[in-house]
């Protein structure tokens, strides 16, 4: 992951907000699907409420394997690609594991 930065805010404040950030994440396989990017923008929230808290949380510099998905009622652009579940960043150690999934 390149860096993280916090995404501005629109609208009114709440105590359930996601407070939304975006990783830069650099791409270096691709296991289902097309990314004909090198890099990509990941939203997540940062928030730790209760409604955010298993979403992951992203730093710069980690690394692994990404299931984003789009989702147009949480507030991000209808495009931006989002994690939100606990399942949707997994460790780089759990490749092989992920691919025999998608494979069958």
């Amino acid at each position: 992951m390149l860096a993280v930065n916090p995404l501005a805010h629109t609208g009114a404040r709440s105590e359930r907000e996601a407070d939304w950030a975006q990783a830069v994440v650099q791409v270096t396989s691709v296991e289902k699907g097309a990314m004909p990017e090198k890099t990509v923008n990941v939203d997540f929230p940062e928030s730790t409420d209760e409604r955010w808290l298993l979403s992951p949380k992203f730093e710069p510099g980690e690394s692994g394997i990404w299931s984003l998905r789009h989702q147009t009622n949480l507030g991000p652009p209808p495009d931006a690609r989002l994690a939100l579940a606990p399942l949707d960043f997994q460790p780089s150690t759990q490749q092989r594991t992920i691919r025999r999934l998608l494979a069958k």
